[in-house]
């Protein structure tokens, strides 16, 4: 971000209308998201900028494309669990482990067993990796953020 309205949006936004010539660099919002966009090709369309980023970009802190947060299990004599999640471009995503809980797991002992790694394995794919196998279960709390650009 460069200056202060590609963070904040420009003052006296126009609303976008369909049909209407935008110059390059000109500031609009979208009627159906609410959010804040940037003219980055001359011209027109009949696109809501929110569904057109070929000809907009969207400004500010709304860059935000979607949020999942889930748990998943690790059980039994394994060490890995997966989640399925709704599909993201691996990209511009971002993937946070919450915590976790041990229910009736037992660890060898050493620090590496109780550690976890968090993967996207693919766009619809968490795995989650302990440093160990044991009897009961780990619960994985996660987060994944999905940008738009």
């Amino acid at each position: 971000m460069s200056n202060f309205s590609d963070f904040f949006g420009a003052s006296n936004l126009k609303r976008w209308v369909s049909g209407t010539t935008y110059a390059l660099d000109t500031d609009v919002w979208s009627p159906v998201s609410g959010h804040t966009y940037r003219r980055i090709v001359a011209g027109a369309g009949t696109t809501d900028p929110s569904a057109d980023q070929t000809n907009w970009k969207i400004l500010g802190a709304a860059g935000v494309k979607s949020i999942q947060r889930g748990v998943l299990t690790i059980g039994g004599v394994t060490n890995t669990g997966t989640a399925t999640i709704s599909s993201v471009n691996m990209a511009r995503t971002e993937l946070r482990l919450l915590g976790m809980s041990s229910n009736g797991r037992s660890f060898p002992g050493a620090v590496s067993d109780t550690l976890i790694r968090l993967v996207l394995t693919n766009a619809t794919t968490i795995t989650a990796l302990a440093g160990s196998s044991g009897a009961g279960f780990l619960e994985v709390s996660w987060e994944l953020t999905e940008f738009w650009a």
